[in-house]
């Protein structure tokens, strides 16, 4: 999503670049391969907004093929993915993603909606999130803040930015259809504050699915990741409490 709305501002795209009319079913041109929508569902007319809040494989298929790989691939390594990310005193982080500028149709398909051969950490997932809260620029993840002899500093953890993944105005409208996303699970500002949101699933090895939730509130961002399960409105009851947690916590 953030490579479509970097295309339409570098090249100046009305918002009708963002409209599709789903059926169900999409076939990538000059590919042979079916995707569909969970549940078999059909959404009819769709942007960029109901795409997201109703996670429409389908029409993030087809935006992923407009979009095109090279642009994806770009965008995924502002974001990390594929990069090795070092975390002192805890180790490497590492992801994958194909050469998004050099597959065809279907594996650019896939992987617009999260599927295809991209393999990514919960923790990922989480600096993703802390990203798009953070105006756009990801910083450095640490667990260690400092380590002291008595009154001999040895070490500090000194903040930096790992990577400028969007710049501002792409990120205010990810952010407002992020909140928009929460609030369609039950996150409403009435109830929790200003929440950003969004689920996935993830198909692993041996068959097995896991589910996830990233997002963020005005003081921290999350990832919350369950195993073995292949529903991730089940993940909407335990963001809540996660929030609820957070609103307490900066609230003191």
């Amino acid at each position: 999503m953030p490579a479509a709305l970097k295309k339409q501002e570098d090249e100046n795209l009305p918002d009708t670049f963002f409209d599709y009319v789903d059926n169900g079913t999409y076939v990538p041109a000059g590919s042979d391969f079916t995707i569909t929508n969970y549940g078999n569902k059909a959404y009819g007319s769709v942007n960029l907004e109901s795409g997201l809040n109703n996670s429409v494989n389908t029409y993030f298929a087809n935006l992923g093929v407009q979009v095109g790989g090279t642009r994806i691939q770009e965008m995924a390594s502002k974001f990390m993915i594929g990069k090795n990310i070092e975390i002192p005193f805890l180790g490497t982080i590492s992801s994958s993603i194909d050469d998004l500028s050099k597959a065809d149709t279907a594996e650019i398909a896939q992987s617009a909606f999260g599927q295809g051969h991209t393999q990514v950490t919960p923790f990922n997932m989480a600096l993703i999130a802390q990203a798009i809260a953070n105006n756009g620029e990801m910083m450095a993840p640490y667990i260690v803040s400092k380590i002291s002899s008595g009154r001999i500093p040895l070490y500090y953890a000194f903040t930096h930015k790992l990577s400028t993944c969007i710049d501002a105005t792409v990120d205010a409208k990810l952010k407002a259809i992020m909140h928009s996303t929460a609030v369609g699970y039950g996150l409403s500002e009435s109830s929790y504050g200003m929440v950003y949101a969004k689920t996935g699933t993830a198909e692993c090895a041996d068959n097995r699915i896991h589910t996830y939730i990233i997002g963020f509130t005005e003081n921290a961002s999350f990832c919350i990741s369950l195993n073995d399960s292949d529903t991730s409105t089940t993940l909407w009851y335990h963001a809540k409490k996660l929030v609820e947690y957070l609103n307490q916590m900066y609230a003191k």
